[in-house]
């Protein structure tokens, strides 16, 4: 019996990859709407890399090493 054709190998997960799923904290820039709920400015979220890619954010890590 032969693999089927569209069978692939597993991807091998790298430890240092942070996956696109996971949340990370966020400082909010304008005072509105951020995913879908209402923030302040200088509120601190928890949004994965993708909900924050269209959002008045900025990661909250680099704003404290300043």
């Amino acid at each position: 019996m032969s693999k089927p054709r569209n069978a692939t190998k597993p991807a091998s997960a790298s430890p240092a990859a942070t996956p696109p799923s996971a949340k990370q904290d966020y400082r909010v820039l304008v005072t509105g709407w951020v995913a879908g709920r209402r923030a302040e400015e200088g509120d601190i979220l928890r949004l994965t890399e993708t909900e924050a890619r269209y959002e008045a954010v900025e990661p909250a890590k680099d704003v404290d090493a300043e």
